[in-house]
């Protein structure tokens, strides 16, 4: 009896930590509608044909970056800054790779999975919405 009253309380403090510990890391950022479908074979998404490629979209609130960090791989973030809801992200290529930096409050994120690493909004990603590859078509929603 006193095993499986430990065991019990092992998995419940398991469960409490994990369950616990998850942290939505976009913070408040305000975010719009995203559903939309690209044709990535369409040449005016050109220059999402390249690893480290990246397009502006329209969608969101503050507009949509999309991005092809690796081979079949495509990620769409929202660029409101979630420090500074006023202003959009824009992207900063440098030898670390794509960067997206607020232009107002000098947050910078990793455009690869919108994890900040400096400024002052460096608790909180960048929301990113989902996205589908289905051959040379890819959903954002």
């Amino acid at each position: 009896m006193k095993h499986s009253l430990l065991l019990f309380s092992f998995y419940l403090l398991a469960f409490t930590f994990l369950v616990g510990c998850k942290k939505d890391r976009s913070c408040d950022t305000p975010i719009g509608d995203a559903s939309c479908r690209l044709e990535l074979s369409d040449g005016s998404l050109s220059d999402l044909w390249g690893i480290n490629g990246y397009v502006y979209i329209h969608g969101g609130n503050r507009g949509i970056c999309v991005t092809h960090p690796a081979t079949d791989e495509y990620r769409a973030f929202e660029r409101t800054c979630p420090n500074d809801h006023d202003e959009a992200v824009v992207m900063r290529p440098n030898s670390d790779g794509l960067i997206l930096e607020c232009p107002s409050c000098g947050s910078q994120f990793l455009a690869i999975d919108g994890t900040p690493l400096e400024g002052s909004a460096t608790s909180c990603s960048l929301f990113q919405y989902d996205t589908r590859l289905n051959g040379t078509t890819l959903d954002i929603w």
